[in-house]
């Protein structure tokens, strides 16, 4: 039986699902819409989109699908004569399916419905939200003669079934999108062969057996090997790499071609055996090949060739060194290899290839200066590769080579700025980026780099936006993304950057459906994601990147246990995670990121101990995490990640010290944590991320004022907070995250005024945190966490109730 594949909107089809959702979501009451569906796919394609955008806001989509024609009046009639308040109040909107039965008795059913409420299309204006109808596609004649009232009513009405709107294609017609890290994990990646390609690998079979060592024959194998390597052949690869240094070997003397066949043989060996993880014979061609390329400038000058020969293998020797975190080294090398462009820059002029060569050492280094905390260094690099690359455009104009170059200095440039705190530069450059990677795709095709970047600037779009409270760009880019992540492994397999791309991307939306409240989607993805990087350290081995990307996926898999309540297997992930981040390598210099990263494990071991009331480990645990930050801040200065890391770990401090009772202590350290937020603030504005760092010091510092009968100083400190979240609520809507804190502060300022006597406000507080946790319940139903806030604030209702009537 033949698969079915999944629909596909068009251009057009999209064109027309954003008229659809623009009439609902600009709604300010009631809005009636006909959506007329040619099968249930289609319907569910649309419903799908419109429910992931409103649990952005925590307005769940209300979904009534009758299945039985007998029952389908009062199934669709009970919603619509006894509606929710908390939907009224949601703005959720009513969805009715109406298009999933077949037959004249169902056709009868629909028929008596639509005019039954056509005659009483009051009923749906009292509901003061949207309302979306949809009925098959062979309806809408009959809609409009049944129900003509209806129809005169309504805000938009679309047909599926018209030409040009879905395509029944297959993933590649909908990909778009690319990676994250420029570089693979080591060495080449495989790609699928053309025809030519296959042309060449069988002409060097025939070639091998003539034993001959002229340079065409050499040349040959060279490209053979270089293609063996790129297509995952490594066996072949190496073979050919070992027989083309043997026949180089018999040719005499020292002459320039001679030389120039030794060189890129030592290029191919030296990437076979990065690529199959056997560092010390990589970095010995690599460090043979440059000796060689600099006899070969003192015999022959500095021509191109050589220059050129001389940058590859230093730029080798460099990455091979950032790959094994050796910081320094990374950095002399690619230091060097800039000097021999500029050198020939100074020489030949602005050419294509010598601005390309310039642009990947400038990222180069600055790549290296950012790992080490120096952001400021690597700017002023990106900038003079983003002037390079912008030259070579000039020059050249929209090369495939060139678009590569500018894609990823954008990117570059974007990072850098994000770590800055500087977010309107980063998004344009992220913008801008992804606008190229998509004209490099119209340009030569799906290929393997051209998806990973457009991956890599999507992602970091998305992590931007949804920094800056951009659910709906954010999540758009993540969906996108892993179109593309899943496409790319089904066309060239699970090769190791495959997997991990895929893995870097499920982590990312992973995270978005944890910050809506999708909690089983969220673990479903960050255990796929930690099955990828297992099976990839199958494959690489025990690479820097390959356990970075390890306790990242362990560290997600072990938060999502810890919101679960499964404590002791957050805390498994967690250990098995601060474990690989304490045993570094010996070779590997710490660095801003990798310390960092191990603050954030000892902040995730305490925080687990902490929930499970083991205080000595938590604390233990925090302390270690806040010497690492201050040491970080005095040796690096004021960065805006490590102040606000330091915010963090001043609270994970301070909630020891006060379930210790130590609320001297815990008020210190919050006042601290309070004081570095509030600089921040004041520098970055109103993002909703210092606004939520503000308010949860000021919630703590509220706390401890309540829990030393300080009701004033508690009221005031909650009542910040209570007017800071109202605003961002204001700007983003009632997303899951945001209705939480709200709730939380209610609850929190209607203790503290219950405590002073204020019964009626403490009242009203209660009750709107009510609403808010029953919208939260009902949005996301599998997070019992909000039920039993239900539960708590009915009996604060109630008993606030009871002390009232003994007042009066």
């Amino acid at each position: 039986m033949p698969v079915m594949t999944p629909p596909v909107l068009t251009a057009k089809g999209e064109e027309e699902w954003l008229a659809l959702r623009y009439h609902i979501e600009w709604s300010k009451g009631f809005v009636l819409l006909f959506l007329f569906a040619p099968d249930s796919a289609i319907e569910a394609l649309l419903r799908e989109r419109l429910e992931r955008i409103c649990l952005l806001r925590t307005a769940p989509l209300e979904k009534v699908s009758p299945r039985n024609a007998d029952t389908l009046i009062p199934d669709v009639l009970e919603p619509i004569r006894q509606p929710s308040s908390l939907l009224a109040e949601a703005h959720s909107p009513l969805w009715m399916d109406l298009s999933s039965g077949r037959g004249p008795e169902w056709t009868r059913a629909v028929d008596n419905l639509l005019a039954r409420i056509n005659e009483h299309r009051e009923w749906l204006r009292r509901l003061e939200r949207p309302v979306v109808l949809v009925l098959p596609s062979a309806h809408r004649t009959r809609a409009r003669e049944i129900a003509p009232d209806l129809w005169s009513i309504r805000g938009y009405s679309l047909d599926m079934s018209e030409p040009g709107l879905v395509s029944m294609a297959d993933a590649d017609r909908q990909s778009r999108g690319e990676r994250f890290d420029e570089t693979p994990e080591s060495g080449s990646e495989s790609r699928v062969l053309d025809s030519a390609d296959e042309a060449r690998l069988k002409e060097w079979e025939r070639l091998e057996r003539t034993e001959s060592v002229a340079p065409a024959v050499i040349q040959a194998g060279w490209r053979a090997a270089d293609i063996a390597l790129d297509s995952g052949r490594l066996e072949l690869a190496e073979h050919i790499a070992g027989e083309l240094l043997r026949r180089v070997g018999r040719r005499d003397g020292q002459d320039p071609e001679t030389s120039r066949l030794r060189l890129a043989c030592l290029d191919i060996q030296g990437r076979v055996a990065w690529t199959r993880n056997r560092v010390v014979e990589a970095e010995a061609a690599f460090r043979e090949s440059i000796i060689l390329a600099k006899d070969m400038r003192t015999r022959e000058g500095s021509t191109p060739a050589v220059v050129q020969s001389l940058s590859v293998a230093l730029n080798n020797l460099g990455a091979l060194a950032e790959r094994q975190e050796r910081w320094g080294e990374a950095e002399v090398a690619y230091r060097e290899g800039l000097e021999v462009i500029q050198e020939l820059r100074t020489r030949a002029g602005d050419s294509p290839e010598v601005l390309h060569d310039l642009c990947v050492a400038l990222n180069n280094l600055g790549d290296v200066a950012l790992k080490q905390g120096r952001p400021g260094e690597a700017e002023a690099a990106y900038q003079e590769a983003l002037a390079s690359a912008r030259g070579s455009r000039k020059l050249v104009g929209d090369a495939p080579e060139v678009l590569l170059d500018l894609r990823m200095t954008l990117d570059n440039l974007g990072q850098v700025a994000w770590r800055q705190e500087r977010f309107a530069d980063a998004e344009e450059a992220y913008g801008e980026s992804i606008e190229v990677a998509r004209e490099l795709r119209t340009l030569v095709g799906h290929t393997q780099e051209v998806v990973r970047g457009l991956l890599q600037s999507l992602l970091r779009l998305g992590q931007l936006t949804l920094a800056r409270g951009g659910l709906d760009e954010a999540d758009s880019a993540y969906q996108e993304s892993l179109v593309l992540a899943r496409e790319q492994r089904r066309r060239l397999g699970d090769t190791p950057q495959v997997l991990r791309d895929l893995s870097v991307v499920l982590d990312s939306t992973g995270m978005m459906a944890e910050s809506k409240g999708w909690i089983e989607e969220a673990e479903k993805m960050f255990r796929e994601s930690l099955e990828l990087t297992r099976e990839l350290r199958r494959l690489s081995g025990d690479t820097p990147k390959v356990m970075r990307d390890l306790t990242v996926a362990l560290d997600n898999v072990g938060r999502i246990a810890q919101v679960q309540g499964r404590l002791e297997d957050a805390e498994s992930a967690y250990r098995e995670s601060l474990n690989i981040r304490s045993a570094r390598p010996n070779h590997s210099e710490p660095t801003q990121e990798s310390v960092r990263e191990l603050s954030i494990a000892l902040d995730n071991v305490g925080r687990v101990a902490l929930a499970r009331h083991r205080l000595d480990v938590a604390e233990e645990a925090f302390k270690r995490s806040l010497a690492l930050t201050r040491e970080q801040r005095a040796r690096l200065g004021d960065l805006p990640d490590i102040m606000r890391d330091l915010g963090i770990v001043l609270d994970n401090v301070g909630d020891v010290a006060r379930a210790r009772e130590r609320l001297d202590e815990a008020m210190s350290l919050y006042q601290e944590s309070l004081a570095i937020r509030r600089a921040r603030r004041s520098r970055l504005g109103e993002t909703p991320e210092v606004i939520r760092d503000v308010c949860i010091s000021l919630g703590r510092l509220g706390d401890i004022a309540q829990a030393r009968g300080q009701c004033a100083e508690a009221e005031t400190a909650y009542g910040e907070c209570l007017t800071l979240e109202r605003a961002l609520r204001e700007r983003l809507g009632d997303t899951p995250e945001l209705t939480r804190d709200l709730s939380i502060s209610l609850k929190s300022l209607g203790d503290v005024l219950l405590a002073q006597g204020k019964g009626e406000e403490a009242l009203t507080r209660y009750d709107e945190a009510k609403r808010l946790r029953q919208r939260l319940a009902l949005a996301l139903p599998n997070l019992v966490e909000h039920q039993n806030a239900v539960d708590i604030l009915d009996d604060m209702i109630e008993k606030t109730r009871q002390m009232l009537a003994r007042q009066s």
